[in-house]
Parts: C-alpha cells; sequence; structure tokens
C-alpha cells in the first residue's frame, strides 16, 4: 500500500481496464488530496493538463468527468473526443479548453481532429495555440508559460 491506498496490478490491454489510470486519478487521487490536504474541492479551483500521452489522459479525465475540472489542457495530446462529450463539457461550464500543439508534430492531425470536435459543439473558451516544431520540450515550456497565466481567473 501507498499513502494507505491498496494497489493491485492490472493488464493493460484488457478492455475492462480501459481509462483505469483516469478512473483512478478522479476516483480515488483527487478525492484522496481533497480529504487530507487544505485544497478548495470545486471544479472552479481544479485545473488538469498533460503532454504527449498525458495530454491524452487529460483529454479522457476531462471526457468522462466533465463536471470535475474547470481547466483543462492537453499539450501536443494522444487522445480524441466524441461530439456528445465536447457536448457535455460545454453544458458542464468548462472555464477554459485549452490545446496547444506543433504543427509538425507527430500528433498533429489528431490535435486537428479534437479542434474541429470542439469547434462543431461551439464549446466556450476554447482555445487552439499552434506553435512552430514538433513533439519537444521547448514547445511544451511555451504552452506551460501561456496557458498557466489563464488558470483560475
Amino acid at each position: 500500500q501507498t499513502l494507505g491506498l491498496p494497489t493491485s496490478q492490472l493488464n493493460f490491454r484488457d478492455p475492462a481496464f480501459a481509462n483505469a489510470y483516469v478512473r483512478s486519478l478522479c476516483e480515488e487521487i483527487v478525492p484522496f488530496i481533497e480529504k487530507n490536504f487544505r485544497v478548495i474541492a470545486k471544479p472552479e479551483s481544479r485545473a488538469i493538463a498533460g503532454l504527449s500521452m498525458g495530454g491524452g489522459h487529460t483529454i479522457s479525465a476531462a471526457a468522462l468527468y466533465p463536471k470535475m475540472f474547470d481547466y483543462i489542457c492537453p499539450l501536443s495530446a494522444a487522445g480524441s473526443m466524441t461530439p456528445e462529450q465536447a457536448a457535455a463539457l460545454k453544458a458542464a461550464g468548462v472555464k477554459l479548453y485549452w490545446v496547444g500543439c506543433g504543427n509538425t508534430d507527430f500528433l498533429w492531425n489528431g490535435n486537428l481532429s479534437l479542434k474541429k470536435v470542439c469547434e462543431d459543439a461551439n464549446m466556450d473558451n476554447f482555445v487552439f495555440y499552434e506553435s512552430e516544431g514538433g513533439h519537444v520540450w521547448s514547445n511544451w515550456r511555451l504552452y506551460l508559460n501561456t496557458f498557466t497565466r489563464l488558470l483560475f481567473k
């Protein structure tokens, strides 16, 4: 056990465990933090961001738990969202859905698909930030410096 939380081994290829990490994050880790630390346990005080595969987890967490985070920032993300999930985020009143990707990133086309889904859903406060370059640390530093100024306003 880690910090009193039970652990177990999962076969990540088993469809029964699809989004197991995201479910653990949203159903176990966030509640644990909110129970044990002095934080504001409201969507308007929660942000989630990640890059590459973590950006995919960010997309999934927001899509599966649309009322949990008001600030969502997938960066060079490996993930997708359905029109229904985008509509649920819009209905939840997300304050910022900020996507950043380099125009030569190998995940560029997937990020353009995410952009289209968000724009087609007329998501409020959706930002698509295109930069030069690819799947590189210098872009992620740029994105972090850009989107963090928009959080919790």
